[in-house]
């Protein structure tokens, strides 16, 4: 199991991002054909430019390390959240661990909290501030997630 802030650079993510670097680059070369063409009729013969092809490799291998490296940094950012939300947690500092982990709680973030541990501290967090509004609607996007919203552990 990879480290929290690691896990950008898991088999699945990689393969994401292969994924992602193909269509990209694949929009890219349809994008720069036409200059492709008009730099080769300006500027050289056919065997003295690049192949259409390897400015689809090229292209394919730069998105692939942008987006790889773009997509490991956010697993790093959400890591360093939750361990600085779980602190602020236990310190009883729950106005700040909220600060921290309302972030998992937003838009599909959620895959950066696989375990639903840092929803459920979200969401003890709010109970003991009297948030009850927005811990009803945490909740519920638990739920949603098939995340166990049991609270016993964190309280």
């Amino acid at each position: 199991m990879l480290s929290p802030y690691l896990r950008g650079f898991s088999k699945e993510n990689l393969l994401r991002g292969l994924v992602a670097a193909v269509i990209v680059g694949t929009i890219t070369l349809m994008i720069l054909s036409p200059l492709v063409i008009l730099l080769r009729m300006d500027f050289g013969s056919a065997s003295e430019s690049m192949s259409p092809f390897l400015i689809w490799l090229y292209s394919v291998l730069i998105w692939f390390v942008l987006i790889t490296l773009f997509h490991a940094a956010l697993h790093a950012f959400f890591a360093f959240l939750f361990d600085r939300g779980e602190k602020a947690f236990e310190q009883g500092d729950y106005v700040r661990a909220i600060r921290y982990l309302r972030w998992f709680s937003l838009g599909q973030n959620d895959h950066y909290d696989e375990s639903g541990e840092a929803h459920r501290a979200h969401l003890s967090a709010l109970l003991h501030l009297k948030q009850d509004a927005e811990a009803k609607r945490l909740a519920k996007r638990c739920e949603e997630l098939g995340f166990e919203t049991d609270l016993e552990g964190k309280d």
